[in-house]
């Protein structure tokens, strides 16, 4: 029975704020989550794979510009709001919410996201098949993103918004360093950051501490994440 378990994948949270106890009011400081999942992920960067393993745990480190809700539909998530599209369909211009933070301490700005964006088109099917109509991105300034676009496609946004194989943010360096390769350092900006990994045994992350939920209510894939329940 031992070895059963061994051989499944342990995804330890540790977390500050945890279990429900007497009441659904009040979370208790402290303590430890451990989930048993079925296979270890080829890797932990989304990126490059559109594995369901690499999502269920990446999605805990990582977040993109957008996600998905529950009808499928784009909604903001380290974007301030669905971006401005001009008249032709051709040109989107996001821009980021303020105070956002990698697990590392850094600020995100547009040139992390055009980064992020880029390597993504050239590692993710989606992102390869979006780059084809892909003229340009660029910061316009601190938190402005510009995509130009060849042709109006109709899936350039859900395409950035998937949360398997979807373009999650990175810090430019990263993407820099690993342009064609997995990445080896796992930061992002979601509720949970990366501590360890020991293949066959378990990935144990620590509650975000300066982690920044967007403002409305979990929907689907997107919505309002917390590390303190």
């Amino acid at each position: 029975m031992k070895s059963k378990i061994f051989l499944g994948l342990i995804l330890t949270l540790y977390i500050i704020m945890l279990f429900v106890p007497l009441s659904a009011a009040e979370a208790k400081m402290g303590g430890v989550l451990k989930v048993v999942l079925d296979a270890d992920p080829p890797t932990l960067d989304p990126h490059t794979s559109t594995t369901t393993l690499v999502f269920v745990v990446g999605y805990h480190m990582f977040e993109g510009l957008y996600s998905l809700d529950e009808s499928l539909n784009p909604v903001p998530m380290l974007a301030a709001d669905l971006p401005e599209i001009s008249d032709d369909k051709l040109v989107y211009t996001i821009r980021l919410r303020p105070g956002l933070k990698f697990h590392n301490g850094k600020d995100v700005t547009a040139e992390d996201a055009v980064a992020s964006v880029k390597r993504w088109g050239k590692m993710s099917s989606y992102g390869k098949s979006i780059f084809k109509n892909v003229e340009s991105i660029e910061a316009k300034d601190t938190l402005t993103i510009e995509l130009k676009l060849t042709k109006p496609t109709g899936v350039t946004l859900v395409s950035l918004a998937m949360p398997n194989g979807g373009a999650f943010i990175y810090p430019k360096d990263i993407c820099e360093k690993y342009p064609d390769k997995q990445v080896e350092e796992n930061i992002g900006t979601g509720p949970f950051k990366f501590v360890e990994w020991k293949p066959h045994q378990y990935i144990k992350m620590v509650r975000f501490e300066d982690y920044q939920p967007v403002a409305f209510p979990a929907n689907g894939f997107g919505g309002k994440k917390s590390s303190l329940r």
